[in-house]
């Protein structure tokens, strides 16, 4: 498969990886800036885990990957809530594990 077709899956997982995140967000009344960084958040993640090879494939690298990228974002967020990190940390190893693996597999 050609890098850039698995990178334009990596970014459509991505895409509907973030619309399920700010679907959520809306029920839980987020502001709207945060539901733009949560859905960019998976775009963005979904380009990395495509673009990345270290070493590890499928739903174990999408989780690593998913966590990493959530430091920057987390830090602010847990200063300012600190129990949703209780939600926030296996949400996004649950969806970066479904996002590695579809990645992977297609």
């Amino acid at each position: 498969m050609g890098r850039w077709k698995k990178i334009l899956i990596g970014m459509a997982t991505g895409a509907a990886t973030g619309l399920i995140d700010s679907a959520i967000m809306v029920f839980q009344k987020y502001p709207i800036n945060e539901m733009i960084s949560g859905f960019a958040f998976w775009v963005v993640g979904g380009f990395v885990i495509a673009a990345s090879d270290i070493g590890i494939k499928g739903a174990m690298k999408g989780i690593v990957i998913s966590l990493l990228l959530l430091i920057p974002i987390g830090i602010p967020l847990v200063y300012k809530n600190p129990s949703c990190v209780v939600s926030m940390v296996p949400f996004t190893a649950l969806l970066g594990a479904v996002m590695g693996h579809l990645i992977d597999k297609y």
